[in-house]
């Protein structure tokens, strides 16, 4: 495995450490075990902890709070509202590969990151779509997703011969890196940067810090004004789970881009 390969084998399983799923796991097998050495306050404090922090973790209150806190660093705004740039940069994620059993590929739920792409081109916003993403681990037999964003691209009526892809980035700096040495050859300067609202903050600065000039172009809202009785927002849910650790995730790949020197 070469230096690259390494890095995004640990990027994808050190975080792991720190959800609260697993900090939930550690803390609760702690406790057991020492409760069964008799060590039962200690072990008792653990377990309680471990129960704590799922609580506290999967509550829908706990998930909109942080997730939302990324979310509402760049509003969203309508389409014909959006400056024109010199290309629309759309980041990958947003696709299933077409790996057994599935025959194609299949849509996820930020796949509306595609749909917000070819609506600002239709509205003129930029004349050309570059797609950036290929996978995040080799495929035999598959190629990158862009391709397959492509592919849809057209689908949505978006002309095959406006749409360029690059292949090779395998997580968000990488978008930026490949991205921007296909800009400056394109001569372009200017972009609509088109990611989901949570990924925003992380991608805008990584993109702003090669130098480039980014309008940010957020979607995927996932927190919005949902109207329910007030104690919904307390119980516990695999929902708010799931928020609030993609929320943790992003404010870590924040720090490590900072500590890099990938960001600014």
């Amino acid at each position: 495995m070469n230096e690259t390969g390494l890095w995004i084998t640990l990027s994808t399983l050190l975080p792991l450490a720190v959800y609260p799923l697993t900090l939930c796991f550690g803390f609760g097998i702690l406790g057991l075990a020492l409760m069964l050495f008799r060590r039962r306050i200690v072990g008792a404090v653990l377990v309680l902890c471990a129960f704590s922090i799922l609580f506290v973790a999967a509550s829908p209150m706990t998930g909109n709070w942080l997730y939302g806190s990324l979310e509402r660093q760049f509003a969203p705004q309508p389409i014909d509202q959006f400056p024109k740039a010199d290309v629309i940069v759309l980041l990958g994620g947003v696709l299933r590969l077409p790996l057994p059993p599935r025959t194609d590929f299949e849509l996820t739920g930020t796949s509306n990151r595609i749909r917000y792409a070819a609506l600002l081109y239709r509205a003129g916003r930029a004349q050309r779509i570059l797609v950036s993403g290929g996978n995040v681990f080799d495929q035999r037999g598959v190629r990158g997703e862009a391709f397959y964003v492509k592919s849809f691209l057209s689908e949505l009526g978006v002309p095959a011969e406006v749409v360029l892809t690059e292949e090779r980035s395998r997580n968000t700096y990488q978008n930026a890196v490949e991205t921007s040495r296909i800009l400056v050859t394109e001569g372009w300067h200017s972009l609509l940067l088109v990611t989901s609202a949570s990924h925003m903050p992380r991608a805008h600065a990584v993109f702003q810090s090669r130098g480039l000039e980014v309008i940010a172009a957020p979607t995927d809202f996932q927190v919005a004004a949902y109207s329910q009785p007030d104690i919904l927002d307390w119980i516990p849910t695999a929902g708010g789970l799931g928020r609030t650790t993609a929320a943790l995730h992003e404010y870590l790949g924040i720090w490590v881009y900072r500590l890099r020197g990938w960001i600014h």
